[in-house]
Parts: structure tokens; C-alpha cells; sequence
């Protein structure tokens, strides 16, 4: 059986309590009211775009009109291994 994930461990923590890296706070790159999209941060980076066929503002249309779960998925899929690449490299980590 595998372990529970750490996230669990958090579920009785206060926000401030939880240590955590936020990249939206990552790429705003101390502007308070502008932030850098993913898309952007790939392109600079030289890291493979996530977006594929449908963005953010698809997904609600595309999990009611055409109930389209696995596409929902891949999209998730591609920006969390997306953000996982541009935070090891703003972190110069491999």
C-alpha cells in the first residue's frame, strides 16, 4: 500500500503553519498586482509549452458541454509537470 501523501498532514494547520512554496508568488517576481503566466514561463525558459487544445477558461465548458473528463486530465497533467520544470529551473536544480 502506498503512504498517504504529505498534503494530508496539512489538513488541521493553519495557512501560515503549512511550509510551502507558492509559484505564483514565485513568478510575480515581487510585482503585487501582475503575474507571469505559465505559458510565458515556459517559452523564456525554453521548457515545452503545457497548453494544449483547450486553456483554463475551456475547462468548465468542456467538463459540461462535452463531459469530457480525460481531456480535463491531461490538461492538469501537462501544467503540473509544466510547473514542476520551471520551478526546478528558477531554483537552478536538474
Amino acid at each position: 500500500m502506498a503512504s498517504p501523501p504529505l498534503a494530508i498532514g496539512h489538513c488541521r494547520k493553519k495557512p501560515w503553519e503549512v511550509q510551502h512554496e507558492d509559484t505564483l508568488e514565485l513568478w510575480k517576481f515581487g510585482d503585487r498586482k501582475h503575474y507571469t503566466s505559465l505559458e510565458l514561463l515556459t517559452h523564456v525558459l525554453g521548457i515545452p509549452s503545457p497548453k494544449g487544445d483547450i486553456k483554463g477558461s475551456d475547462v468548465a465548458r468542456v467538463y459540461y458541454e462535452d463531459k469530457d473528463l480525460d481531456r480535463i486530465a491531461e490538461y492538469c497533467k501537462k501544467d503540473v509537470v509544466a510547473t514542476v520544470q520551471v520551478y526546478l529551473r528558477l531554483r537552478g536544480l536538474p
